[in-house]
């Protein structure tokens, strides 16, 4: 089973990350260094269709588990990496927050995304505009009612794009691709980057474990309880401003990043 350093920072803001040269690599090196057994307990994590934690997962079928990516991961040992195929764009951690199903909690996302490297100084500019982060939920929520909507300003910029694109792409060209991994991220954080990018290129890896309810486009109730409605629409709203501020700490560490980027060795 993986383990956690206790040195390692368990925040995960990319605004407070540094970024250093040694972090920035190829997919192809970056799954080399990669751990099956934790690259399984991310992408459990990914398939909520499982149902259940990656803890409660162990034995023989955690085995048969670890040895089928242990399998793919010796698939793409074996590729000749196409480094620098794709240019401008970079692939960096990318978390997001939501209400649980149940409306009790904010949930929180791990993954990763695709940062289109021409498209920051846009961004930038952007969250100059709106005044970069927004603590207080009520501000967010009146500039929201003032028709202004900080969070749908940015996502339309065109920054990032969702990772899945890759799924299209051939493995060379996959494996060539740049990756940004923080070393302050924890163990799980670092996994769950490679493992979203793995799901992706592997078609959702554990095809055979499909939810019968999302295969079936069966939608979960909805209470009618105004009460509660009320409370899940103010989580949501709760949500938005975790994932403004989320965006802006994006695009900074985006700028950042290019420009670190102009300044490596070709």
């Amino acid at each position: 089973m993986c383990t956690t350093s206790s040195t390692q920072s368990q925040e995960f803001f990319l605004a407070a990350l540094k970024i250093e040269d040694k972090d920035i690599t190829s997919l192809y090196d970056a799954f080399r260094r990669a751990d099956p057994s934790c690259l399984l307990n991310a992408l459990l994590s990914i398939d909520h269709s499982w149902r259940s934690s990656p803890s409660s997962i162990h034995g023989q079928a955690r085995q048969s588990l670890v040895r089928r990516i242990e399998a793919s991961l010796n698939l793409m040992y074996a590729l000749d990496p196409a480094v620098g195929s794709i240019c401008n764009e970079l692939i960096i951690p990318w978390q997001d927050f939501r209400p649980s199903d149940d409306g009790r909690q904010i949930a929180r996302g791990l993954g990763a995304c695709i940062l289109d490297c021409n498209s920051v100084q846009l961004a930038d500019s952007e969250v100059s505009k709106l005044g970069g982060n927004i603590f207080s939920v009520s501000g967010f929520h009146e500039r929201v009612q003032g028709g202004e909507d900080p969070l749908e300003m940015l996502e339309n910029i065109g920054l990032l794009k969702p990772i899945n694109i890759i799924s299209m792409e051939a493995w060379p060209e996959i494996m060539g691709r740049t990756v940004w991994l923080p070393s302050s991220l924890c163990t799980f954080e670092w996994h769950s980057v490679l493992a979203s990018v793995f799901w992706s290129m592997t078609y959702s890896g554990f095809g055979n474990a499909v939810d019968h309810d999302a295969r079936m486009g069966k939608q979960g109730q909805v209470s009618d309880d105004m009460a509660f409605f009320d409370y899940k629409k103010k989580m949501e709203l709760f949500a938005d401003v975790l994932n403004y501020n989320n965006w802006v700490d994006t695009v900074r560490a985006g700028k950042g990043l290019v420009e670190r980027m102009h300044q490596l060795p070709r």
